[in-house]
């Protein structure tokens, strides 16, 4: 049993095989090398696909290349939690999301009169002045949203099923919040890029099903909370935008995707009227990308980390080929999420 001679004595093992692995911890530290360096052989499409699988690729498709392709589910993070009554309302994260809506709903609905019993009941608000304080001020911020839901909505909601075949994949789900005047989509904050992708898959589905009814979005505008109605796209256009996204789909169970929908779209949305503009839009998206000591950045996803090992989009120059690939696919997801455009008709636009 000991280790071997000049080898650190803290290093010590019983078993052999670890050896090496402890002693390496004194070398000098190299970069990882790429994991994967070529595509892996196709795979056919399935022949069923839930419209939420396809959400979950597209907002994460280097997780869902491990998932899928490699049988390998990373841990998920998981927070601490205690029994103990919170001292401030939330102020980041799912906890305050869900403070945030619960709140919302209440005031749609005209319930607030015991809110701040309720919430602390669930342990969501603080207990006293603290608390009534901070629900006023959250009160404030939503407020605006719900007036504004009020004057937009008509009607009941209905939930329904859908049933599309495109190339071969039959895609299948329900669609909810089915309001007479418009598919209602919320959020109490502005869109970022994943939180584009549910509402344009919804606004695809329903268009390709022939219905003419608009997605209705409410977001955080440059004018304020309301209601922005997109409307309703030919069929044939539909399903051609649902085919490229679903090509995608294939091309991201053959290799990880160097694309993730934050910096995505933090490079899409951003003027690129020129060379400069793009160069400034890139470096946007890269921010976005590597994030910092206070930003989550999409780097820091530890899917991100494994599959992309060594492809960095933003390592090298500006039209490294990863860097190429990455406004491509960029490109082809928004074109497709906020404009219907597929393969066809961005060629017809660029034309």
């Amino acid at each position: 049993g000991a280790s071997g001679d000049g080898a650190e004595p803290r290093h010590f093992s019983y078993l052999a095989p670890w050896h090496p692995a402890a002693h390496a911890l004194r070398g000098p530290r190299t970069e990882s090398t790429p994991w994967f360096t070529d595509v892996l052989p196709a795979v056919d499409m399935p022949a069923e696909l839930p419209l939420t699988a396809l959400r979950r690729f597209l907002a994460d498709p280097a997780g869902q290349f491990l998932r899928q392709r490699m049988g390998l589910r990373l841990p998920d993070e998981v927070d601490a939690h205690d029994d103990l009554d919170p001292l401030a309302a939330p102020a980041r994260g799912l906890d305050r999301w869900k403070l945030q809506n619960v709140v919302f709903e209440a005031c749609v609905a005209g319930e607030t009169d015991d809110l701040a019993a309720r919430l602390r009941a669930r342990a969501l608000l603080p207990s006293g002045p603290l608390g009534e304080r901070q629900l006023a001020g959250l009160t404030a911020q939503v407020q605006p949203f719900a007036t504004a839901l009020r004057r937009w909505r008509q009607g009941e909601a209905v939930t329904r099923a859908f049933d599309l075949e495109i190339d071969g994949v039959r895609l299948y789900g329900h669609l909810d919040r089915l309001y007479p005047n418009g598919a209602l989509r919320t959020r109490l904050d502005t869109l970022h890029g994943p939180a584009q992708i549910g509402p344009g898959l919804d606004w695809l589905v329903l268009s390709a099903s022939g219905e003419a009814r608009p997605l209705a979005q409410l977001p955080q505008g440059d004018d304020g909370p309301g209601v922005r109605e997109r409307a309703a796209l030919p069929v044939v256009q539909a399903r051609t935008a649902l085919r490229e996204l679903l090509a995608l789909y294939r091309e991201g169970l053959r290799e990880p995707l160097p694309i993730q929908a934050r910096s995505a779209w933090r490079w899409y949305s951003a003027p690129r009227t020129d060379e400069v503009a793009e160069l400034a839009a890139w470096k946007l998206a890269r921010e976005q990308w590597a994030g910092s000591d206070r930003t989550w950045g999409d780097a820091n996803n530890a899917a991100v980390q494994l599959a992309l090992r060594g492809r960095d989009p933003f390592a090298g120059e500006f039209d490294d080929p990863d860097g190429l690939r990455f406004r491509e696919l960029a490109t082809r997801l928004f074109d497709a999420l906020l404009h219907g455009r597929g393969a066809d008709t961005r060629a017809g636009a660029a034309a």
